[in-house]
């Protein structure tokens, strides 16, 4: 694997100080969106598990329909980390994640998909994506994933504190995220003002793994012109395994996605029977039967701090909300230690539901 342009920090540097073999894995530091896509061929290339840093600001793609590219026929495995800052020493590197969100944003433009990740391998290593924004992203007709479009049919893919905004894929699936996995863990993320046919925020498709979705946010987003479908999450089954996928999902909001007649925030109509377990959450419509052991619900208005939302900042929690102190604090697959914002996760009695944890008095862990 060749060193691309790490910038201020030798490669051997970045993965000695990160404890990880050089023979087997190589960390990069991208500072625009000529690095970022060299970065994603040359790991596309390899068998080793690569990590992407990507500086904080704006990363435009560029080229055709699918943005940013990654596609992979090898095992190894792929981290893209945004959010990175420099020191006194190398202010060009990535030396430093913050955890609060300044953020790291991978745009479309309103002219084409953010990213598209295509891991092909039947033993692929995992995908994680963690602290990028996703915004502006467009699809051709019939397009899938106006964020993001990422398919590891045998594999696990991990999205971490990330934000899906402002993405179309007209007459297509999945607004924010079309997600084709074998299993995958999705945690404190914000979907928002995205939209597509089905699944406006976003379309997940099992291939008879286990998917977890813990304290998600998902709001405002739209299925466009499809009677039934939903607004906000949809998830299908696919492949010879699909039948056995199960979904656990506890401390999300999903509400508000249903404009229309006939939609639905969440749709679980397309597993198996008795597939998703459903705990904790504050939801709208739901299509769908849960599994048993499903409960605990809210809904209503869940008490957002703007209302009219056009900002992933919009969607924290007031004091007064059903979703503060409301959670399940051990939920299958677990928490986040940190919110979308990069707040402490749990800071009262019990986790906030939801991408967002409220600012306690005392949240500093001495209460």
């Amino acid at each position: 694997m060749s060193h691309h342009r790490c910038l201020g920090y030798a490669l051997a540097v970045l993965v000695a100080s990160a404890g990880i073999n050089p023979a087997r894995a190589a960390i990069y530091c991208a500072t625009n969106a000529t690095d970022l896509q060299n970065m994603l061929t040359a790991a596309a290339a390899s068998a080793d598990d690569d990590v992407i840093r990507l500086r904080y600001g704006q990363f435009n793609a560029t080229g055709d329909v699918n943005g940013f590219t990654y596609v992979s026929a090898n095992d190894g495995a792929l981290t893209i980390s945004g959010n990175w800052f420099g020191s006194n020493a190398y202010p060009n590197a990535c030396v430093e994640q913050k955890p609060v969100h300044q953020v790291t944003a991978l745009s479309g433009s309103a002219a084409r998909r953010a990213l598209t990740v295509s891991m092909s391998s039947m033993t692929p290593g995992l995908l994680r994506i963690e602290q990028v924004r996703f915004e502006d992203g467009l699809t051709g007709l019939s397009g899938i994933g106006g964020c993001a479009s990422i398919v590891s049919a045998y594999g696990t893919v991990q999205l971490e504190r990330n934000i899906f905004e402002g993405c179309v894929a007209p007459l297509g699936d999945g607004g924010g995220l079309f997600l084709q996995a074998k299993s995958a863990q999705l945690k404190g993320n914000v979907f928002h003002h995205n939209a597509a046919r089905r699944g406006g925020a976003a379309f997940i498709e099992g291939r008879g793994g286990t998917f977890v979705m813990n304290n998600n946010t998902v709001a405002d987003n739209l299925a466009e012109g499809l009677a039934g479908a939903a607004g906000g999450l949809q998830f299908a089954k696919s492949g010879i395994d699909g039948a056995y996928t199960a979904v656990w999902a506890s401390n999300n909001i999903v509400w508000g996605n249903n404009a229309g007649t006939d939609r639905y925030d969440i749709d679980v109509s397309g597993l198996s029977a008795s597939a998703a377990v459903l705990r904790y959450n504050h939801l709208g419509a739901i299509k769908g039967t849960p599994a048993a052991g499903s409960g605990n619900t809210t809904g209503g208005d869940p008490g957002f701090v703007a209302e009219a939302r056009e900002y992933y900042i919009d969607y924290a929690l007031t004091p007064t909300s059903v979703a503060r102190n409301s959670g399940n604090n051990s939920p299958t697959g677990g928490l986040t230690t940190w919110d979308v914002a990069g707040a402490k996760r749990m800071q009262g009695m019990a986790v906030d539901r939801g991408a967002f944890e409220v600012d306690e008095l005392f949240g500093n862990g001495f209460d």
